[in-house]
């Protein structure tokens, strides 16, 4: 089985998270994709929203996505959410399947800097959303000349340590932007799921 993860603050989830995901679910066909809220990202600034409204959110724009699910591990751990942590945890409930990290190409080149980042290959296949025209020519840091780029059959031919590049098309959409939006009272409707949107204006959200 092939397990897709998503990790992120959604803060709050939005189009840009799931088209993007949407489309590498496409090229790869996971049997499920856990989006993984983080609690305290090292990486990050801390949420403006609750743990408990950033979940709901998630549960419900994840309702149109019948392969999407929530999983809650990192809420339940203390400490920094650390990426590798959760595929060790994760490695434990899924003994049999692949775990394939779903990340972004600026993640992908800042991953030397993640905690323990060695043993992440050892632990999951890294899927790595690439923008269109994107090269492994284009200045990669010393460190990435080690990885071997395969295409996406090799998650199913391996258990762990394959980079793969998936295009996906540019979604012009953060989270940050979102917030000023709904600060500034623009609109968002095209920025999240409806039922995202209302959940944000009836909690009265990033206001």
């Amino acid at each position: 089985m092939l397990v897709g993860i998503f990790g992120g603050t959604f803060d709050p989830i939005h189009y840009g998270h799931l088209r993007t995901v949407a489309q590498v679910h496409q090229y790869i066909q996971f049997e499920k994709v856990l989006f993984i809220p983080s609690a305290v990202p090292p990486h990050r600034e801390v949420p403006v929203a609750t743990v408990e409204q950033r979940v709901q959110m998630l549960r419900l724009a994840l309702n149109e996505y019948p392969q999407f699910e929530v999983d809650q591990r990192e809420l339940h751990r203390t400490g920094p959410s650390y990426t590798v942590d959760t595929l060790r945890s994760l490695h434990e409930d899924f003994s049999n399947s692949a775990l394939c990290l779903i990340i972004g190409m600026d993640a992908f080149l800042s991953i030397n800097t993640w905690h323990q980042w060695q043993e992440i290959p050892t632990l999951a296949h890294l899927v790595v959303m690439r923008r269109p025209g994107w090269s492994t020519n284009e200045n990669l840091p010393d460190w990435c000349w080690q990885s071997t780029f395969e295409n996406t059959d090799a998650v199913r031919e391996k258990n762990t340590g394959a980079v793969c590049m998936c295009e996906v098309d540019l979604v012009d959409i953060s989270a940050s932007a979102i917030r000023r939006d709904l600060k500034q009272g623009n609109e968002i409707s095209r920025s999240v799921p409806l039922p995202v949107q209302n959940y944000i204006l009836e909690n009265k959200l990033y206001q």
